[in-house]
């Protein structure tokens, strides 16, 4: 009896038409991204009830940018055995996403000292200049921080991206994939163990952007590119089955190491995360058409966007007390952020001029 997906692939071709069900967990995973985001950088409320829903939530959230590594490191290797070659592949990937990090970075680098706080309070671009003079400090002193980070720290996905697309064309280049799955597998131990295990240890930390954004794309995509490469498939109950040990090793990990260290972004990424995101995409695969909506495949075309976006939305929404005090209301703050992210993207999206920057396509 075919699965699901043998049916789909039959009828209309693996390489020729969109998995709705990607589409569909790239919604999901964004939205994941601005809750992880919205509770690990403000923390969790006064309250018992919220600290321990803020710990579930927050760790099932993180499984986002490893499930976007996993998913980019499956569709290179579609595109790949599509008979596309690995500077065609290179290209594509950075024509599409350099433009977006430079427009962002640049937004980034204006915004803060453009605040209508202070222009409203007669600031002038005094404010704008003191930044723009930090961030110059900031790049003569780390560079590569900052060339990885875009000035701010979750631009650190996009280049992250191209660093795992050019660690895949290589092995191509070299006709060695069957080294690309356990040469990921090392880069990613090397990740934990100079990473969120250092503490553990006693062992010290690797520049974290230097660490993440390098180690960590080539072992979520070089997982990616094995799955699609051997084709494997796992039943929905099975897939269910990878997601609850990811999720419970990852909870075990994260009690171990959070007496031994504050910092959240340092227990985002462990060896379950992986696991648990790796569940999530062979569950999509299992449902090819899951909610296949027109709506659903372009909303996903700006996942990009919003991923870049969010964090002005996340400043501003932040300013308004009602949802910072440890009460219910705070939960309502990822959706408003997500929302109003979603709605300045796509108002973006149709100024021709600024399309290719909102978008994944």
């Amino acid at each position: 009896m075919k699965t699901e997906r043998q049916k789909f692939v039959m009828e209309s071709g693996q390489a020729a038409k969109r998995i709705a069900s990607i589409d569909t967990m790239r919604i999901v995973a964004n939205f994941s991204v601005v809750v992880s985001h919205w509770f690990n950088w403000y923390g969790p409320g006064g309250t018992i009830t919220y600290s321990l829903f803020y710990y579930f939530l927050g760790n099932i959230a993180h499984f986002a940018v490893p499930f976007f590594f996993i998913m980019s490191g499956y569709f290179i290797c579609r595109s790949f055995g599509r008979g596309k070659g690995r500077r065609q592949v290179i290209r594509r990937y950075s024509t599409r996403i350099v433009p977006i990090y430079i427009f962002w970075t640049l937004v980034y680098a204006l915004v803060p000292g453009l605040g209508l706080r202070t222009l409203s309070a007669g600031g002038g671009l005094g404010p704008l200049i003191k930044h723009l003079q930090k961030l110059a400090i900031v790049f003569q002193e780390k560079p590569i921080d900052f060339l990885m980070t875009g000035n701010t720290h979750h631009l650190w996905f996009l280049p992250a991206l191209i660093v795992g697309c050019f660690w895949l064309a290589s092995w191509t280049r070299l006709n060695r994939e069957s080294w690309i799955l356990p040469m990921g597998a090392v880069a990613y131990g090397i990740f934990l163990f100079t990473g969120p295990y250092a503490a553990v240890f006693g062992i010290e930390r690797w520049p974290y952007h230097i660490s993440v954004g390098f180690l960590t794309p080539i072992g979520c995509m070089s997982l990616g590119y094995f799955v699609c490469k051997k084709n494997m498939q796992l039943s929905v109950k099975s897939a269910s089955a990878l997601i609850l040990v990811g999720y419970v090793l990852k909870l075990f990990e994260r009690l171990v190491i959070f007496d031994l260290t504050n910092d959240p972004f340092r227990q985002a990424f462990m060896l379950g995360t992986p696991v648990m995101s790796l569940g999530i995409f062979f569950v999509a695969l299992a449902s090819p058409r899951f909610l296949e909506r027109p709506a659903m495949s372009r909303l996903s075309s700006l996942t990009l966007g919003v991923y870049a976006c969010h964090i002005i939305m996340d400043q501003k929404i932040n300013q308004f007390d009602f949802f910072r005090h440890g009460t219910w209301l705070e939960f309502f703050g990822p959706a408003a952020i997500y929302a109003t992210s979603i709605a300045v993207v796509y108002v973006l999206s149709r100024v021709p001029f600024l399309k290719r920057f909102m978008s994944n396509e």
